[in-house]
């Protein structure tokens, strides 16, 4: 997916907008650095950091705190929810849980503009795990 051309648009800020969407996961700043300089060898950890915040800026990225502080990327920007596991440390996107929606929250006085909610637990490959060993 390229980036619209009424925004700025550097061949840096591609390389990073790249390395967040590919494959799938959600990178933390760190793995899309790795990625951006696989693509790039002369990118610099600073330009990947300020283009990260470029993209949430522009809303085409995400960023995602999980259960351990550290932040995630998220390229995927049609609403959705995520679970992460407390065990493995695993992030990964699911439905929108739609118990609580946008008129219930405008009814109290809020003005929404988005949301992000991540469910946590353990995971099915952690549980698995946890089921083999107490065999």
């Amino acid at each position: 997916m390229k980036l619209r051309q009424t925004q700025r648009h550097t061949r840096q800020l591609q390389a990073v907008w790249e390395a967040v969407a590919e494959g799938a996961g959600h990178p933390t700043a760190e793995e899309v650095f790795h990625r951006a300089r696989q693509r790039m060898r002369t990118i610099s950890r600073g330009t990947v950091y300020r283009n990260l915040q470029k993209l949430v800026q522009q809303g085409r990225v995400f960023v995602i705190r999980a259960p351990d502080g550290v932040q995630h990327f998220d390229a995927s920007v049609e609403p959705h929810d995520h679970f992460a596991c407390c065990t493995c440390g695993c992030l990964v996107d699911v439905p929108l849980a739609r118990e609580l929606d946008t008129s219930t929250l405008e009814s109290w006085g809020y003005s929404v503009v988005g949301r992000q909610l991540t469910w946590i637990g353990i995971c099915a490959d952690c549980r698995a795990g946890d089921r083999r060993a107490a065999s």
